[in-house]
């Protein structure tokens, strides 16, 4: 790709880092809520898995560990559980300084002009 080793690691450090924190957060609530998965769940998941990939069950099951299919339904269910407790409220966005740039600069050509009008 024409880049170095470092330019690389320094790209890919944000990423990295908001995957780490997720990761601990949802490690947490897993922890705290003692999250669990049923066996109808980890059955469900590996049907879900074989239609996804139009592979056998059986086949899914001898190549992805239950261990792994365990970690992801229950990583699931911590974000849904996150998700469901979320409250939504309304965050105001700041102007960029190019927006209030212009509005300034527009501002004393609006005023003058106004001015103007009332002189005569």
């Amino acid at each position: 790709m024409g880049g170095d080793l470092n330019n690389l690691r320094s790209s890919m450090r944000p990423m990295a880092e908001t995957t780490v924190r997720s990761n601990i957060l949802l490690s947490q609530v897993i922890e705290e809520e003692k999250l669990e998965v049923s066996d109808e769940e980890i059955d469900a998941e590996y049907e879900k898995i074989a239609k996804n990939y139009g592979i056998d069950v059986s086949r899914v099951k001898g190549v992805l560990p239950e261990k792994e299919v365990i970690k992801d339904v229950t990583v699931n269910k911590a974000i849904d559980l996150v998700k469901d407790s979320a409250e939504v409220t309304e965050k105001k966005v700041k102007k960029t300084a190019s927006k209030s740039k212009k509005k300034a600069e527009e501002a004393p050509a609006e005023n003058a002009e106004e001015a103007s009008a009332d002189e005569e």
